[in-house]
């Protein structure tokens, strides 16, 4: 618990343009489209401030991978609780994935 506290503590602070930017940066150089963005309500729990957000789109499988990689090693602290994945077209999947970034 200490080290996920002193990883959060290193990391950079929430910034929810540069975030975005990075979201749609990182789809775009995978081929990927994203259709939404949702940023939902801040969660305080103790010292941790958590911003939930859901991104959603479609892309090929790799691409969807290099997606959740990208959204992992954002300079702020994040947390990947869910993907789902189902089929869109043959070769497309539709994604959804809800994250949240810690301050």
């Amino acid at each position: 618990m200490d080290s996920l506290l002193l990883a959060i503590n290193s990391r950079a602070s929430y910034d929810q343009t540069a975030l975005m930017g990075s979201l749609y940066g990182i789809a775009d150089s995978t081929g990927c489209k994203v259709d939404k963005v949702e940023v939902g309500e801040r969660i305080v729990a103790d010292s941790i401030v958590e911003n939930p957000l859901v991104v959603k789109g479609t892309g090929q499988y790799a691409a969807i991978g290099r997606i959740v990689d990208g959204i992992e090693n954002q300079p702020c602290a994040t947390r990947v609780r869910q993907i789902v994945l189902g089929n869109k077209s043959a070769g497309s999947v539709e994604f959804m994935i809800d994250f949240v970034v810690m301050e």
